[in-house]
């Protein structure tokens, strides 16, 4: 397969959002609903970016034209739902996955990832030093791959972090690790803009 020469981005926001309480993509950490903020991260690369959710959350979502919404084969498997989805519709694109999750990212961490990507031209995700963990809602897949995803779904094999582990995707540890802390409960939000404990 060619070099991928286009890397689109995906930001996630069909999750159950069940222990936060309420849909992660829409929190304001910095002014604007997590998705949004996303949006304006990805535009600032010059990347063409597209919102992933399900059909019951497009009403979630303010006038968003760039929306894909899992296919009914895919649906209700976690991440790789929207992956596959947009697989679909970008067989030939790099796919940069980006959950909500992390509102400590900015847009010169994507930018990393990105410039790590085109100089290597393979799947690299966010490697947590600690954990010994991927992120895999934090990583760009290579299109050469996606067969390899796909099969891995109809095996019922859905974890996109074994499969960035088993295809020994390229590991690249952030310079501050803290912009891979997930926020994942209600504590955690409210937490995000609270003056420090003295």
């Amino acid at each position: 397969m060619p070099e991928a020469t286009q890397i689109i981005a995906l930001i996630l926001c069909g999750g159950q959002s069940e222990r936060m309480g309420r849909p992660k993509a829409n929190l304001i950490y910095h002014q604007v609903p997590q998705y949004q903020y996303l949006l304006n991260l990805c535009g600032l690369l010059g990347l063409q970016t597209f919102i992933s959710c399900n059909k019951n959350q497009l009403k979630l979502l303010d006038d968003i034209s760039n929306v894909i919404i899992d296919k009914e084969q895919f649906k209700e498997s976690g991440p790789i739902s929207g992956l596959l989805s947009a697989i679909e519709l970008f067989p030939q694109s790099a796919i940069l996955l980006l959950g909500c999750d992390y509102p400590l990212v900015q847009a010169k961490d994507l930018a990393v990832l990105i410039q790590d990507f085109k100089d290597n031209q393979k799947t690299v995700g966010y490697y947590h030093s600690i954990t010994k963990m991927f992120e895999p809602t934090i990583a760009i897949f290579h299109p050469k791959e996606f067969e390899i995803i796909r099969n891995r779904f109809n095996n019922k094999q859905t974890s996109l972090r074994h499969f960035l582990e088993e295809t020994m995707a390229t590991k690249l540890i952030p310079t501050d690790i803290n912009i891979l802390k997930s926020f994942d409960t209600m504590e955690d939000y409210l937490g995000f803009n609270a003056p420090p404990i003295v």
